[in-house]
């Protein structure tokens, strides 16, 4: 059997890269490159003796490029290996749109996590949430396959379909998703607008290139229309480029400030970055960011660096904590390899990276780091991975049904009822306790399947009696609480019934008033929004919030 020598060069080739790259730090350890010499000899050996022994024929470019995934496996979830077939991801980023269903997508340990959602994706209209779990991809398992891999299989052809299998928490059974993908349009700045008078608000979905100067016009045309506050609302943004954050940050930090530091093995790594222009808005504009658990990377950053220095409160609940500095290094025959070469830590010292990224069985050798920091007012502040803000607001929790309302597209078929039979209605809307009874009576009508916990349990019983006998009576009696007791309209908690408020009001007001009338819905019904107006309002209790008065 012949073997192609050009594999075995290529991975040579990939090891010196991997040895050159890693710099003066490892040739200035003599164990460090003993060790690396030895194990590309023990590699080359090993490939070289299964290609040329093994029983079977074996493809020798797919081994040598399944060897370099096993090798990076055992790093984090984010250090990738790229053929030009699956370097879409990579290139997204600067061609602005790709074929796909929205999803912004992390690792949870080592389980395929959805961060978020993106408004208006068939992903958003469908009710993934952040935090899900994606098991399965069409009929592929999810288990151990890595972070870029799995995006480049949601990604594809523009109305061709792709079938997500979803754990959610409290959730014993999956849920299946089929959705059609679109064209994905990297628009970050989704509304700018005043809430009320001189309180601004900016919805920012990603960190560009085109991202800063969308971002910047839009706050300087607050500005000059009289801005004494401003919300700048991060949820479920899931970051993107570095330099963005940057100077997005120098649009609200004074000049010659440090607002991250990058640092790795290598010295090329370890970089202060400080801020290089005159703020936008001086500090005499208030701020507050919201930010949520599918806050990461970039938005951390900007975040961190807004509560670090004091400029603003952080409003919310805990971000993701992505803070991992990623390298893209291109290698011979047109594959690339992204590695994971540094972290961010922002002024205070403190390091975003959740430790939760390494594998249980990684190649890292694990550094402790401190946990405890202090603003620049000299508040404490906590590391340990993310930004818990200053200000926190727990999500209400909707019971299961909320879940299969999202998933059988629910609000979005009432949105049309609603609108045919409201002809004069004007976003936004405002809806009463009527409107939300109505949308009930139409889940019921439309025979929704949903079975809860509770009926679950009970038909289990019923099946149970019948399969040991029990007298028909006996069974009779306890099928007649079924038909008595479980009624779909009583499975809907005061809770949904808010929720369905809200998320109706938006969904109608955006069919009437596109985005301007779904913002201006959410103006009045969002809690986190109305929260941050009230700090915002109050000049005493936003400075005592970040330590400027005791």
């Amino acid at each position: 059997m012949k073997i192609s020598k050009t594999p075995l060069r290529y991975g040579v080739i990939f090891g010196f890269i991997l040895l050159l790259y890693t710099g003066r730090s490892l040739l200035s350890a003599p164990d460090d490159y003993a060790k690396i010499s030895q194990g590309l000899k023990l590699f080359s050996q090993v490939y070289k003796q299964v290609s040329s022994s093994y029983v079977d024929e074996i493809d020798p470019e797919s081994f040598i490029e399944a060897a370099i995934k096993g090798m990076l496996k055992t790093l984090d979830p984010y250090t990738s290996y790229y053929t030009p077939e699956n370097s879409s991801g990579i290139d997204m980023l600067t061609s602005g749109t790709y074929g796909g269903v929205g999803i912004r997508l992390g690792m949870r340990g080592d389980s395929l996590t959805v961060i978020s959602p993106m408004e208006g994706t068939p992903a958003g209209r469908s009710g993934i949430i952040a935090g899900d779990k994606i098991i399965k991809i069409n009929d592929l398992s999810t288990a151990g396959l890595k972070l870029d891999a799995a995006a480049d299989m949601i990604r594809g052809p523009e109305g061709k379909e792709v079938r997500l299998t979803i754990a959610r928490n409290g959730f014993a059974e999956a849920i299946e998703f089929t959705l059609k993908r679109e064209k994905i349009i990297l628009n970050e700045v989704l509304y700018s607008g005043f809430v009320k008078e001189s309180i601004g608000y900016i919805r920012l979905t990603g960190f560009s290139k085109s991202s800063v100067s969308i971002f910047k016009e839009s706050l300087i045309g607050l500005k000059n229309d009289g801005l004494e506050g401003i919300i700048i609302d991060l949820r479920d943004n899931p970051g993107g480029l570095l330099d963005a954050a940057l100077k997005i940050s120098d649009m609200f930090i004074d000049k010659e400030e440090l607002l991250v530091s990058t640092k790795g093995r290598i010295r090329q790594m370890n970089k202060k970055h400080f801020s290089k222009t005159d703020p936008v808005i001086d500090d005499n504009v208030e701020l507050v960011v919201i930010v949520n658990g599918g806050s990461a990377s970039a938005s951390e950053i900007f975040a961190g660096v807004v509560q670090d220095l004091d400029r603003g409160i952080i409003v919310g609940s805990k971000t993701f904590g992505k803070g991992l500095v990623q390298s893209v290094i291109s290698l011979p025959y047109r594959k690339k390899v992204k590695i994971t070469t540094g972290k961010y830590y922002i002024p205070s010292g403190r390091l975003i990276q959740k430790e939760d990224y390494f594998h249980d069985n990684t190649a890292i050798i694990r550094n402790d780091s401190d946990s405890l920091f202090t603003t620049l007012n000299g508040r404490a502040v906590y590391g340990g991975g993310g930004i818990t803000p200053d200000v926190i607001i727990e999500y209400p929790k909707s019971s299961k049904i909320m879940a299969e309302l999202w998933r059988k597209n629910m609000f979005y078929k009432y949105t049309a009822v609603w609108t045919s039979n409201h002809a004069d209605a004007t976003a936004p809307v405002t809806l009463a306790e009527t409107d939300v009874n109505e949308f009930i009576e139409f889940v019921v009508e439309s025979d929704i399947k949903f079975v809860s916990d509770v009926r679950k349990a009970h038909l289990l019983l019923i099946e149970a009696l019948e399969t040991n006998n029990y007298p028909e009576n006996i069974i009779n009696d306890i099928k007649a609480v079924e038909s008595k007791f479980f009624k779909l309209e009583d499975e809907f908690t005061d809770i949904d019934k808010g929720l369905i408020n809200s998320v109706l009001s938006r969904e109608i007001s955006e069919k009437l008033g596109k985005t301007k009338g779904r913002y201006e819905s959410i103006f009045l019904t969002d809690e986190v929004i109305l929260k941050s107006v009230e700090l915002l309002e109050n000049k005493m209790i936003y400075n005592r919030t970040l330590g400027y008065i005791e």
